[in-house]
């Protein structure tokens, strides 16, 4: 069972604080979550151009790859995207750099709007750790669960979750299925240099799975 918690990322801390809460407030999330189960879409892309005004802030952007996309929305390398993050002190608007690309994960509407917020993992390509650029390769396990805010689905055994501590996100790259079916962590405290072609790798990557598909 997938977590249904993009709107309540944000919104749900309303609930929980009510009027208290005046300021965005993100709760802590391994990459691999925020990928897996707490977004419904996933990119690789450069930002065009960004414009606001009193409701949001949109960004133009040109996609390089489309890590994950919702079941029927069809999209391609090159497309041009607008998303969309709100305005407001706990609606942790999210800010980007035109002409930088990132990997931008978020959730998308049944209007088709693509939202983003601060608190769902947007991070600059180029300076994706080692072991984070793996995960997108596909150390990322979405059949496993990691317990970041100490709860799981309904229906999670242990051996499908990972738990989680803040203190060494070095040792716990990913969380993936061992030969045995539990889930464990990958560990890599070594960080490497990443080269300049990382985005043909992950796209030929990509390219071979679907052809082994078909």
């Amino acid at each position: 069972m997938e977590f249904s918690w993009p709107l309540v990322l944000v919104l749900g801390v309303l609930v929980l604080y009510g009027e208290q809460v005046k300021t965005c407030f993100c709760p802590r999330s391994h990459p691999q979550t925020d990928f897996c189960h707490l977004s419904s879409f996933a990119i690789v892309g450069t930002v065009n151009a960004v414009t606001e005004n009193t409701k949001d802030r949109r960004f133009n952007v040109t996609l390089r790859h489309m890590l994950k996309v919702p079941d029927n929305y069809i999209v391609t390398d090159n497309d041009q995207i607008q998303l969309i993050s709100h305005k407001g002190s706990t609606l942790c608007e999210l800010e980007v750099e035109r002409g930088l690309t990132y990997v931008i994960t978020g959730y998308v509407t049944g209007e088709v709007e693509y939202l983003v917020n601060s608190c769902l993992w947007t991070e600059n390509f180029k300076t994706l750790s080692f072991s984070k650029f793996n995960g997108l390769l596909g150390n990322y396990d979405c059949s496993c669960y990691i317990n970041d805010w100490g709860l799981t689905p309904v229906g999670v055994t242990p051996r499908d979750v990972c738990d989680y501590d803040e203190t060494s996100t070095c040792e716990q790259a990913a969380c993936k299925r061992n030969e045995q079916g539990s889930c464990e962590w990958i560990l890599n405290c070594t960080e490497q240099k990443r080269a300049s072609s990382d985005l043909s790798s992950l796209k030929e990557k990509i390219r071979k799975e679907i052809n082994e598909i078909l």
